[in-house]
């Protein structure tokens, strides 16, 4: 039942962010800067226990840093350029240990900013060989600035502002995702 939730949702995401020609008025936004995502109200290893897998079309980002317990955050995963754009946008609440993942098709140079997003966020970098490049602390809401860790990652994970610091994590914080292959699978096989 899981995995055919997961492959409506990749249709929806697909048909969404490919479905041709003009915007309509829900797509008209302030453009995000080139090599830039918008973010908003927002995970190597597949493997773990039945236990610490997410809710159905979630996924689950591991982190191990050093000197700390692991800790476990629900996510969102998005990978379609829309949905990525819309992040965590409007959202007036995040559960403490929920985020949103963003999966990118490969590394470099990722910025994001807060326009529309109310609540303030921990950004964390992460590299394509799953080890956190760093980590922007408490990103103002509701501002365009540009946040960004100098170097090249793939993925990015938003949780709430102070989540980071209360467990540990910074560069060189190791990651593991679970329940996320059937995205990235996914976002190969759509050339994302």
């Amino acid at each position: 039942m899981m995995r055919v939730k997961r492959l409506a949702l990749v249709w929806l995401a697909f048909g969404f962010a490919c479905g041709g020609g003009e915007a309509g008025p829900s797509d008209q936004r302030v453009a995000v800067p080139p090599g830039s995502t918008h973010a908003s109200a927002k995970s190597g290893d597949t493997g773990g226990s039945e236990d610490q897998k997410g809710p159905d079309g979630r996924g689950v980002v591991r982190l191990l840093p050093a000197g700390h317990d692991a800790t476990h955050v629900d996510v969102e995963v998005v990978f379609t350029p829309a949905l990525r754009q819309q992040g965590l946008m409007y959202r007036k609440e995040l559960p403490e240990s929920s985020g949103m993942l963003f999966l990118f098709e490969r590394e470099r140079q990722l910025s994001f900013w807060m326009r529309n997003t109310y609540l303030p966020l921990d950004m964390v970098f992460i590299r394509a060989d799953r080890i956190v490049l760093g980590v922007v602390e408490n990103a103002e809401p509701l501002t365009e600035d540009t946040r960004m860790v100098p170097g090249v990652s793939q993925f990015v994970l938003e949780v709430n502002a102070g989540y980071c610091r209360r467990h540990g994590i910074g560069e060189g914080t190791r990651v593991e995702f679970i329940d996320v292959e059937d995205e990235l699978k996914a976002m190969a096989k759509l050339g994302l």
